[in-house]
């Protein structure tokens, strides 16, 4: 599989105050990463833009960023939930068995071993903040309705093991599929 050749890290919160700092959401939980970037691309929908980092403190729990060409309240509030975007190496390092979301898309659904060799679909996104899971929407495997979309969450009572290598999301409860 095609990786990726860069990474949604966190976002942007909201401005801190008065000479153009921002809060920043880190995705992953962790912060230390942020320290080593000098530069990294904001993004909202198509919109991106090149930012030099002028300097990262710690306030208390939260991480502040202050961007170069960013001065004053009014202009950082320009950029509140825009996406910190940087290379695919310069992202959180990841533990044994972690992936990150965005290996998930284009992933074949299928089912256990003991149920046979069934491909339900693929990963077409990956919907975040859904309520109490994250919901893998799937694009349907039926030749005649290649348009057919469902959700499943991504809890591990419904899915098994995920294999990046392979590409491969195991489904445990095909009762959920429409």
């Amino acid at each position: 599989m095609l990786k990726n050749n860069s990474l949604a890290i966190g976002k942007v919160r909201t401005s801190f105050g008065v000479k153009g700092f921002v809060k920043i959401l880190s995705f992953s939980g962790e912060s230390d990463h942020f320290y080593d970037l000098e530069e990294v691309i904001l993004q909202n929908n198509r919109i991106r833009e090149k930012k030099k980092i002028e300097k990262i403190l710690q306030h208390g729990n939260d991480l502040v960023i202050k961007f170069e060409g960013i001065h004053t309240p009014e202009e950082a509030k320009k950029y509140i939930n825009w996406e910190i975007w940087v290379p695919r190496d310069k992202v959180c390092a990841l533990g044994e068995g972690e992936y990150y979301l965005a290996d998930l898309y284009g992933s074949s659904l299928i089912s256990t071993p003991e149920k046979g060799s069934i491909v339900y679909g693929k990963v077409k996104s990956v919907i975040c903040d859904a309520g109490t899971a994250d919901l893998l929407e799937i694009e349907a495997n039926i030749e005649e309705d290649k348009s057919k979309i469902f959700l499943i969450p991504f809890i591990s009572k419904f899915i098994g093991k995920v294999d990046i290598e392979n590409n491969t999301i195991e489904l445990l409860e095909d009762w959920i599929i429409p």
